[in-house]
């Protein structure tokens, strides 16, 4: 088995010296898992989830795994969760919410004992019970392909290995394990899948999950070109002009990309409708996060994310001033205005005797108001905003320089008409240096 898992790894292109968190739930597949990378001379850490879920038998298998861990001399993690509570309060599925969980907590710890990849024990069988679901529920090319060898820095080294290989391996080096027993329950879909279909699609084929896998492996390849052939920006008018497929796809790889999941067939009909709706401004909420639209431009937020804004600061003068959130630096400093002033949108000369009271970097507010040269009217900064086609999400980090009273610049406009200086007055010099590093 150990050959199989090298190659997998090696095709993945994992690197030499790349540390990994296994996923250790103690059954035959996590278990050789673990085994298997650590004989391989790979460093590992294992993470084993309580759900609080299976009472007594949860506590057997948290309890096993950790004295596997420190019989291996395994960095070990447990996680306790109540997955019943959070699903309730979420409206979600048991399933749905430990899965949504469980990922959650293994990048999380990933990141904190420096683990480079995260090792799932997904197998032969798991592969070919998977599209089989997939089948029942509909799907289409992308359900067909299984379940991904690599997704990011997750890692399932063991599809190509079927459950009699692993238990020969562990039964080869006197290894126990411990088994789930809601896996005999066939009120579960996968479990109905395993315990009632899969044997009759053995009878008919004893070598179905391996076909199944040549199966995933070429529509794969299909799936990739498609995907790399609509491949560009989250742009509503872009995406209208694709083909449906290839539209639909850019669509679900942005979305995997931000939050980690799989945009449902219903979910993606509703995202390209507002790509192709008329209102430039609008949302819909989709699993785990909201697709947003302002004008031409799309992007994700959280469910519950409010609107950004910057913190009010007082700007440095003889210094600089970060505004990280903005990715700005301001430097600032007083000085006699020149013969010859040259304002422009990153530099400019603000007259000390129209500046009331200290200089801040803040949001914009309700009421203020920006002059965009002498004979330019002056405007509300939300009707600018708008008419500039800033999203309404963004506008919050549009950094205004302002004094007691009302607006002195704004960043990337340059400053209000009515507070340059004239030439040998005392001045203020604000230049924008460059993005906050």
């Amino acid at each position: 088995m150990l050959r199989p898992i090298a190659e997998a790894l090696s095709a993945a292109g994992l690197p030499a010296g790349a540390r990994i968190l296994v996923a250790l739930s103690g059954g035959a597949d996590s278990t050789a898992l673990l085994l298997a990378l650590k004989e391989l001379g790979i460093p590992t850490a294992a993470l084993h989830v309580h759900h609080g879920i299976r009472g007594a038998e949860a506590d057997r298998d948290a309890d096993f795994c950790r004295e596997l861990c420190h019989a291996q001399g395994i960095p070990f993690r447990l996680c306790r969760l109540d997955v019943p509570a959070l699903a309730a309060a979420r409206g979600e599925g048991l399933e749905e919410t430990a899965r949504a969980e469980r990922y959650r907590l293994l990048k999380t710890h990933a990141a904190e004992l420096g683990c480079d990849f995260i090792a799932t024990a997904h197998n032969l069988e798991d592969n070919a019970e998977t599209v089989l679901l997939h089948l029942v529920r509909g799907t289409g090319l992308s359900g067909l392909c299984g379940i991904p060898a690599r997704r990011g820095n997750i890692l399932r080294p063991l599809l190509t290995v079927s459950r009699r290989e692993i238990e020969t391996f562990l039964a080869q080096r006197g290894q126990s394990f411990v088994t789930d027993s809601t896996n005999a329950c066939t009120d579960l879909s996968r479990n109905r899948i395993r315990n009632l279909v899969m044997p009759e699609l053995l009878r008919l084929n004893p070598a179905f999950p391996e076909a199944v896998r040549r199966m995933t492996e070429n529509l794969s390849a299909d799936e990739a070109l498609l995907c790399s052939l609509s491949e560009g920006e989250l742009s509503a008018e872009e995406i209208s002009a694709l083909p449906e497929p290839l539209a639909a796809r850019r669509l679900r790889r942005a979305y995997t990309d931000f939050c980690g999941l799989i945009l449902p067939q219903e979910a993606t009909h509703r995202a390209l409708a507002l790509c192709r709706s008329r209102c430039p401004s609008a949302e819909i909420h989709l699993p785990g996060c909201r697709l947003c639209r302002a004008y031409d431009r799309l992007y994700f937020a959280p469910l519950n994310a409010q609107p950004a804004a910057l913190p009010e600061r007082r700007l440095i003068l003889g210094g600089e001033t970060e505004i990280p959130e903005a990715g700005l630096l301001l430097r600032a400093n007083y000085c006699t205005a020149p013969q010859k002033v040259h304002n422009s949108l990153n530099s400019f000369y603000l007259s000390c005797d129209r500046i009331d009271g200290h200089l801040v970097v803040r949001s914009r507010r309700t009421g203020d108001t920006f002059k965009k040269s002498p004979k330019a009217g002056r405007r509300s900064l939300k009707r600018l905003f708008i008419d500039d086609r800033i999203p309404a999400a963004l506008r919050g980090l549009q950094a205004v320089i302002a004094d007691g009273s009302s607006v002195a610049a704004i960043i990337g406009y340059g400053a209000d008409a009515d507070r340059l200086a004239l030439p040998g007055a005392q001045a203020i010099h604000i230049e924008i240096i460059s993005p906050a590093e």
